[in-house]
């Protein structure tokens, strides 16, 4: 399956700033978000991320993508909706993430299929997993590929802590151990304090480490909290 993570063409910020405009050489945004969500996607997936920043892009001579993901700032959402409705348009599921999305949910669904809000890292392994009333949800059950469809008991799964669907590829019990897997591993102490280190030797700030320890650790414990709150989906719902 083929996924692409897209940033829109920001008018606020370049990449490329000619000698003469010193202030905007430093307003350059990476798209690291995309790149660490591409890092924790499943291997099923073959990823492109693209950065619009860096030139301009004809989406219909690429391959055809099975879904796409866009982030945006404000200044970045015409243009994401431009994307999303040329993917749209050609049958393709998109889901939207981002700051705008985060602050404007309600405007942002009427142009998606699917959106994220917050930080997408924290939700990533859910990142696949469709919410009812989507298109791409409808998709799956049509497929007898979604596990929780006993409503209104299965709601408590939709956290986007569980999964709650089956993927062609991965089975149910490989979704769990892997997305488990992932969580104890880069929210563990050693790898928190690893980043935290790693941070203070190339910024020299001892305020950047402290706040990548306190919402890491944030991170850390909520998530916990909701396995711990939150029970197993019955295997038994499995079609």
């Amino acid at each position: 399956m083929r996924l692409y993570l897209i940033n829109p063409y920001n008018t606020v910020q370049r990449t490329i700033h000619s000698k003469d405009n010193r202030l905007f050489r430093y307003f350059i945004w990476k798209p690291l978000g995309l790149l660490v969500l591409a890092g924790l996607t499943t291997s099923e997936w073959d990823i492109e991320v693209i950065d619009e920043d860096l030139g301009p892009v004809d989406y219909t001579s690429m391959p055809r993508p099975d879904l796409v993901g866009i982030t945006a700032f404000t200044s970045q959402a015409a243009r994401a909706y431009e994307i999303a409705a040329g993917f749209r348009s050609r049958g393709i599921p998109v889901v939207m993430g981002g700051i705008h999305t985060s602050m404007c949910v309600e405007k942002t669904m009427e142009r998606v299929d699917s959106v994220l809000t917050g930080e997408a890292e924290a939700i990533s392994v859910q990142f696949m997993t469709p919410l009812p009333g989507t298109r791409l949800w409808e998709n799956m059950k049509s497929e007898g590929r979604i596990i929780a469809n006993h409503f209104p008991e299965d709601w408590k799964y939709y956290t986007l802590t569980h999964p709650v669907a089956n993927y062609k590829n991965l089975s149910w019990p490989e979704i769990r151990k892997e997305m488990n897997a992932c969580y104890k591993d880069f929210y563990s102490y050693m790898h928190i304090l690893q980043r935290g280190i790693n941070v203070l030797l190339r910024t020299k700030k001892i305020g950047r480490m402290l706040i990548l320890f306190l919402t890491s650790i944030g991170f850390r414990m909520e998530i916990k909290c909701e396995r711990n709150r939150v029970p197993e989906v019955r295997i038994e719902n499995v079609v």
